[in-house]
């Protein structure tokens, strides 16, 4: 009798640790939220950025966003590139960029000007 006492405590911690385990995975947050919430498609409209090479920085262009961490870039030289968040620094392919995320505008600072983004 003691011994399935004994078992069905082992059986019974080990569910709640399972059941724990598994509320705390499903719950997200961190970074993966901040990216999910980037997924879908954004265009540029505002930009004060001066440096060279700017096409992609340019008003009306779209960026597209995927969860797989690509983003792509609807522009005269179109490109795809990896994208991943990390607190408030975006990083599309090797650069880094501080970023902010209100609603549906997204601000990236560059070290030449900011550009502006909106949910589209």
């Amino acid at each position: 009798m003691a011994i399935v006492k004994k078992r069905k405590s082992w059986v019974a911690i080990v569910l709640l640790v399972v059941l724990v385990v598994g509320s705390l995975a499903g719950c997200g947050g961190g970074s993966g939220s901040a990216e999910s919430s980037l997924v879908g498609k954004w265009e540029v409209v505002e930009s004060s950025a001066t440096g060279r090479y700017l096409t992609p920085w340019h008003t009306g262009v779209e960026w597209e966003f995927f969860s797989d961490g690509t983003i792509i870039r609807h522009c005269m030289f179109p490109g795809s590139r990896d994208w991943h968040v990390d607190g408030s620094r975006l990083r599309l392919g090797n650069e880094t960029f501080e970023l902010q995320l209100s609603g549906s505008r997204l601000t990236i600072m560059r070290r030449d000007g900011e550009v502006v983004l909106r949910r589209i």
